[in-house]
């Protein structure tokens, strides 16, 4: 939970340490602004890589998206839309989120020719769609919960295998219980405790989840993508971090990359790689009209 406040922090810092320094109070500004800076780069918030995508070179390379389409009422013209986005960016692994019955089908007949390969609908409303064949599809699993929605892949890329998962971790809308409350359904106190209830046990099965994920992996080079319901410096993040996996937007993204904006933006879909990838480019789509989460595209050297 402390890693929602975070980036609120960094800026109330940086902007207290502006109105100082006006007033000529230069150590304080300075020590605010080393404290935002340092709070930033614990937390990971705000990117400021100067990676050009022309310092790395090679012909071997993946290009992967992860976005969460919000599908769950079908619109044949938003439908069209996602794929003639997907299409343009030339890609040869997407993980999609939320195409649900309808827009799923659709999707399926708009993106065939590109991408012949698919998951098969393994998990309802979550398919990774591909230029290469897929193996090894699968769901992991995490023992005492039931909501499947992570999903491995492996691929061979121009002669190299990749592991890949695509996931939606536990959304702060559930509990343990599974108890659907909403934020915007908060009206009194006791909402408020139910929501902060709810906030809490998501992030322990978002760890759970992560762990699972971990456990699951090879040594291979390996992919974690999608919607992650979670910021950086949570400890879903942190397992996975632990486990040498880099966050794309960190290391090569600019600026805080928030991917939703729902009452405040934050970034909760990711792109996360281990060391035998090497990252090229990463980019936000903005994806406004279409869906209430932008999609990432991140390419590697392999």
């Amino acid at each position: 939970m402390l890693a929602l406040t975070y980036p609120w922090i960094i800026i109330v810092c940086l902007f207290i340490a502006i109105i100082v320094a006006l007033k000529k109070h230069y150590w304080i500004a300075g020590g605010l602004v080393v404290v935002g800076f340092l709070l930033n780069w614990l937390s990971e918030c705000f990117a400021f890589s100067l990676m050009s995508n022309n310092e790395i070179c090679g012909k071997r390379t993946v290009r992967v998206m992860a976005w969460n389409i919000d599908g769950s009422e079908y619109d044949s013209l938003k439908v069209a839309k996602i794929a003639d986005v997907i299409n343009k960016h030339k890609l040869d692994v997407i993980f999609l989120l939320e195409d649900f019955d309808k827009t799923g089908i659709c999707l399926d007949s708009l993106l065939k020719k590109n991408y012949p390969y698919s998951s098969n609908m393994v998990c309802s409303g979550h398919q990774f769609y591909s230029k290469y064949m897929l193996d090894s599809i699968r769901v992991v699993d995490v023992e005492g919960y039931d909501n499947p929605l992570r999903i491995h892949v492996s691929v061979m890329v121009k002669g190299q295998i990749i592991d890949i998962y695509g996931c939606h971790l536990a959304s702060n809308n559930y509990s343990a219980s599974h108890v659907d409350f909403h934020l915007d359904q908060v009206n009194d106190h006791h909402d408020a405790k139910q929501y902060l209830i709810n906030i809490h046990d998501a992030s322990r099965l978002r760890k759970l989840e992560a762990q699972a994920i971990i456990k699951d992996m090879t040594d291979r080079a390996t992919i974690i993508m999608g919607d992650f319901n979670d910021v950086c410096g949570s400890p879903a993040l942190r397992e996975f971090e632990a486990a040498g996996f880099q966050d794309a937007w960190w290391k090569g993204g600019l600026g805080y990359g928030a991917t939703i904006h729902y009452l405040l933006p934050y970034r909760i879909d990711h792109i996360m790689y281990n060391d035998k990838l090497t990252l090229k480019s990463i980019r936000k789509i903005d994806a406004k009209g279409l869906s209430d989460h932008d999609a990432l595209v991140a390419e590697f050297m392999i």
